[in-house]
């Protein structure tokens, strides 16, 4: 987590990532903690990491990250002493109650990820897949 900014900024806007949207959060939370200081002001930590956030996908968050965002302090993470645009949480929970099908007029609706194809795999009968998003892999003979 020792990167710049800058470094960060083109790794989270990136659609490589085989990572769920909450868990990516999770990341950009942590490189925020790592880098922000208990001295630095509300202002200052927003100016570090909104260029950050902004490339967060949130209508592709989990409804139950985005519930501890909006039931937070006006979407401040645990982790962070930012909060989250409140709009940006209401369009991503709006585009969720669409089915996805929202017009995206004046909205920042990224597509979902793709993944890297350098770690992606095919499926097989003897790999049995479990787990909320699907995250836990194992091999049967």
């Amino acid at each position: 987590l020792k990167l710049s900014q800058a470094a960060m900024v083109e790794l989270v806007r990136h659609d490589s990532w085989n990572m769920h949207e909450d868990d990516i959060f999770d990341v950009v939370a942590a490189w925020g903690k790592t880098h922000g200081t208990d001295e630095m002001d509300a202002e200052a930590q927003k100016r570090l990491l909104a260029p950050i956030l902004e490339h967060v996908r949130y209508p592709h968050m989990s409804v139950e990250k985005l519930r501890t965002l909006t039931s937070s302090a006006v979407g401040e993470s645990k982790q962070l002493k930012v909060s989250v645009s409140p709009r940006l949480i209401n369009e991503a929970l709006f585009y969720k109650l669409s089915g996805g099908s929202m017009g995206c007029e004046g909205l920042q609706i990224r597509e979902k990820r793709t993944g890297s194809h350098l770690f992606s795999w095919v499926e097989t009968s003897k790999i049995q897949v479990s787990g909320n998003r699907g995250e836990i892999a194992r091999h049967i003979s």
